[in-house]
């Protein structure tokens, strides 16, 4: 099995337009979409939880719509769903206001309909969760803040519960954490590295943030790539000694729907160094049973580093991968296509950024398939690039990819990606890139390995 081809589509959402009856949002006509996040919904549906982007740079973002579809040539002709928007808090006019910026859910979802693997309803089928980061800072009289204002800002994190039916798609319930009072979960398990460190503080982790793409199915609960910090016993507020990107397991309460049970860390950061830090964690299963991790290096001797975790059972975890100077300073993801061949997709390292400044090294996107014992990779495939016009405006970034099945009953591999563009928009007339969120195809010729059963 290997993946064959990449093939290239329009742009998935470009803008979403206000609902009828609906308030728009500072009198905006429309919202320019950002990063897109395939999730399938029921047995021939599809959703794409969309960011909205506003026109301060590639992190200053106004919540989240979501758009149901199925059919890869129609996304986004029909109502879309609000899931956030951002919200001022205080009275602008006295310059006392501030504004609690949404970035959006990472969303973990059973389809309707779905089945366990011994064919049986799964239980709890047509429900899933999300987990949203808002940050909480002071802004202007017109709505612009501070240079760094986004890097101290309050940190708060939302849960959606979420439900699909006959009545559609619903929000059931959202609940907002102080960043001091979010669920604590134990360990699983406690391994040597964390009896190294400091026993007291890293039994016990605090979710933070949740990491890319859709995390796996693990019996009838989740697997999601989380990000957390370790959290003492009674020590709300107290400053965290460690911080981790691992693996956390949710299952559902009765009264409570989904909720985090337990935490497995992967890589720790001792005392929150920066030196030591990764972010954005990523988790798919194989066709095997086993497991692969990933996660984004962020500062330090790894920061261009791409780096793969294996393993067989949830727990146990070993690095199979390292390519040193591989990646721009970006989003990087491991993901399976529709056989199950794993691949990264990220932007890749490249001297020209040297000589020409690119400093976000965003230019370029592609995809480098695993080999099949996972400690090397093939020549990439190229998914898309800007035109060489000597700056960098645009960056092609957060490639999450999902295995969906739409209204014809087959199943395909989409990889989501932001086209985002960064300079007079005047210019954008000046190219046939789109600025928004691509869905491309990604091919693959093995035996189909599919994430849920149908009837």
């Amino acid at each position: 099995m290997s993946i064959t081809n990449v093939i290239q589509r329009d742009i998935a959402v470009e803008r979403l337009f206000p609902n009828k009856g609906e308030v728009q949002n500072r009198d905006r006509k429309s919202w320019r979409v950002g990063c897109g996040h395939p999730v399938q919904i029921g047995p021939n549906l599809a959703a794409i939880f969309c960011g909205v982007q506003t026109e301060n740079g590639p992190d200053s973002v106004d919540g989240m719509r979501i758009v149901l579809f199925d059919d890869l040539d129609r996304i986004g002709q029909g109502e879309n769903i609000v899931l956030s928007q951002n919200e001022i808090m205080g009275d602008l006019a006295s310059g006392q206001a501030r504004m609690a910026m949404k970035y959006g859910a990472w969303v973990w979802f059973v389809p309707e309909g779905a089945r366990r693997a011994d064919g049986s309803p799964h239980p709890h089928a047509g429900t899933g969760f999300g987990v949203e980061t808002i940050h909480v800072f002071p802004v202007r009289k017109d709505l612009t803040w501070e240079e760094g204002a986004l890097y101290h800002a309050e940190t708060r994190t939302a849960i959606y519960q979420f439900e699909f039916g006959r009545s559609g798609f619903r929000i059931a319930s959202e609940r907002q954490y102080p960043s001091d009072d979010l669920p604590v979960v134990p360990t699983v398990p406690i391994t040597q590295q964390m009896l190294a460190v400091r026993a007291r503080d890293v039994f016990r982790w605090r979710l933070t943030g949740a990491g890319l793409g859709a995390g796996v199915a693990d019996g009838d609960g989740m697997l999601m790539p989380a990000m957390a910090v370790s959290a003492r016993p009674g020590s709300k507020g107290e400053k965290s000694a460690s911080i981790a990107a691992g693996v956390m397991r949710w299952e559902v309460s009765t009264d409570r729907g989904w909720q985090p049970v337990s935490f497995t860390p992967i890589v720790i950061s001792v005392g929150g160094g920066v030196e030591q830090f990764w972010m954005e964690p990523c988790l798919v299963r194989t066709p095997d049973g086993a497991l692969l991790f990933s996660a984004r290096p962020l500062f330090g001797a790894n920061e261009h580093t791409i780096r793969l975790w294996r393993s067989t059972d949830g727990l146990a975890w070993q690095v199979v991968f390292d390519a040193l100077e591989a990646r721009a300073e970006s989003p990087v993801a491991i993901n399976t296509a529709l056989d199950g061949s794993p691949y990264f997709a990220f932007n890749p390292w490249r001297s020209e950024y040297a000589a020409k400044s690119y400093t976000h090294g965003r230019r370029w996107l592609e995809i480098r398939p695993m080999r099949p014992d996972l400690h090397g990779w093939d020549e990439g495939l190229l998914v898309r690039d800007a035109p060489d016009d000597g700056n960098s405006k645009w960056y092609f970034d957060h490639p999450l990819s999902a295995n969906i099945r739409l209204k014809d009953g087959k199943w395909r591999h989409v990889l989501a990606y932001r086209s985002f563009f960064w300079g007079d928009p005047a210019d954008l007339d000046k190219t046939s890139l789109r600025y928004g969120a691509y869905l491309d195809v990604v091919e693959s010729n093995g035996p189909e390995f599919v994430p849920w059963k149908f009837l």
